[in-house]
């Protein structure tokens, strides 16, 4: 079993957000950030692809893990207007004229077979894609969403006198410690 990144608890059951920072973290912690994932997979929640779990089973010393890019709306929504679609109109003088516009949600939705409103939330990056989603759109706007990116572990530092994993409690301890004096 896994301890949970915040408090150092058995039982990791949600993947959150922090600052930008992805979290392993327990049922009592998950309110801390947005949850990303839940790893117990419970009624109406989606069901994650093999490829966005994280392998515990690897120290996190070796741990290679994708995530997606920071600024992800922005590439996508930047690429969905680059790409020109041309259509004719019809000019006040009964002319034909061709221009060209960029590509609409609606358009880049049913081309990468996703909903409009799912796409819109993820261009405003209200929501984050799955690692199969950011896939799905990478193929469609020819743009990289995913990378690679290698887990850093400090050494272990000791607190009181236990060899412990420095958690995100302790940390928020301490910048209160400091406050104080």
């Amino acid at each position: 079993m896994v301890d949970c990144d915040i408090c150092g608890r058995k039982g990791v059951s949600f993947i959150i957000a922090v600052e930008g920072a992805k979290m392993a973290v327990c049922p009592r912690c998950a309110y801390h950030g947005k949850i990303l994932h839940s790893l117990e997979g419970g009624e109406g929640e989606r069901e994650e692809s093999p490829t966005n779990k994280i392998d515990y089973s690897t120290p996190k010393q070796f741990r290679t893990e994708e995530d997606i890019v920071d600024g992800y709306g922005r590439r996508i929504r930047k690429a969905r207007e680059a790409v020109k679609i041309a259509y004719e109109e019809i000019s006040e003088y009964g002319k034909k004229e061709k221009k060209t516009r960029g590509m609409t949600i609606d358009e880049l939705a049913r081309k990468a077979n996703v909903m409009a409103s799912w796409l819109d939330r993820v261009e405003n990056e209200r929501i984050s894609p799955t690692i199969a989603e950011a896939r799905k759109l990478e193929k469609v706007l020819g743009i990289k969403l995913v990378e690679k990116v290698e887990v850093s572990v400090s050494p272990t530092p000791k607190l009181g006198g236990r060899n412990t994993e420095l958690t995100l409690f302790d940390m928020v301890e301490m910048q209160k410690k400091k406050k104080e004096k």
